[in-house]
């Protein structure tokens, strides 16, 4: 019996690389902004691991870190809708930030869940959840 390779199910490995490759760098360039202030990127090792940390060791007592998340299948569901992709992951972005910044918090780390229920093939067929 010989096994599917990725390739056979039209995944492509190198271009996966390609694309983590760009967005870590594209990430990092967002680090920048915090040099020197609450929330400051830490790269402790930087390797396989990808752990990014935050010293939050010099805050007043009391003080509580905001980490935000948000689920995006309402966003992708409007983008389908419209045709139009560039700007759900601006949305996700500035409603996690925005949900931080109402309570007066200033937005450190954000998440994302994917909570999509359907997705489109490349032949325009969907496939269901």
């Amino acid at each position: 019996m010989t096994g599917t390779t990725y390739a056979d199910s039209g995944v492509n490995i190198e271009f996966g690389d390609d694309v983590s490759r760009v967005l870590y760098e594209a990430a990092k360039q967002t680090w920048k902004n915090r040099d020197g202030r609450i929330g400051e990127i830490i790269v402790p090792f930087d390797d396989f691991s990808g752990l990014r940390a935050i010293d939050v060791g010099g805050l007043p007592k009391g003080t509580l870190m905001n980490i935000g998340f948000d689920g995006i299948g309402t966003k992708v569901e409007v983008a389908e809708r419209m045709s139009c992709h560039r700007t759900a992951a601006f949305d996700l972005f500035a409603m996690i930030c925005d949900d931080a910044v109402v309570r007066g918090a200033e937005p450190v780390l954000v998440g994302s869940i994917l909570d999509v229920k359907t997705l489109t093939k490349p032949d325009g067929t969907t496939l269901h959840r």
